[in-house]
């Protein structure tokens, strides 16, 4: 009695047990290539989002530029990103002048003016 055994591939072997590819379809070609090009682009978006720079939290506010809203001397306001938080600093800042954020503390932000040579 002959029975046939299912081959996932469809694949013929000659007697000494190599695989005879001729009988696969192109087909699983095609997948295995847009396999491989799916999994490549994977990595590729993954390495990006590693080395993109913080956008949320404390450590995006770091170098960003903020307005005095009123005289730092040492602790004032300041608006930065739309909104207003506590500021200080170890110099007096006036009401209105630009300031850099160098670090955050908490729900305070330690700011520095902002010399005329790093606006260029």
């Amino acid at each position: 009695m002959l029975t046939k055994e299912f081959n996932f591939f469809n694949l013929v072997s000659n007697k000494q047990g190599e695989i005879l590819w001729e009988d696969v379809s192109p087909w699983v070609y095609i997948l295995i290539i847009l396999a491989v090009i799916f999994i490549i682009f994977l990595i590729i978006l993954s390495i990006r989002a590693h080395r993109r720079a913080v956008s949320t939290g404390d450590l995006a506010m770091v170098g960003e530029t903020a307005v005095a809203k009123t005289n730092i001397n040492p602790e004032g306001k300041i608006f930065v990103k739309g909104e207003i938080w506590d500021g200080y600093s170890d110099v007096k800042i006036k009401k209105g002048d630009k300031v850099c954020i160098r670090s955050v503390e908490g729900m305070k932000v330690y700011v520095e003016p902002l010399n005329k040579k790093e606006k260029s």
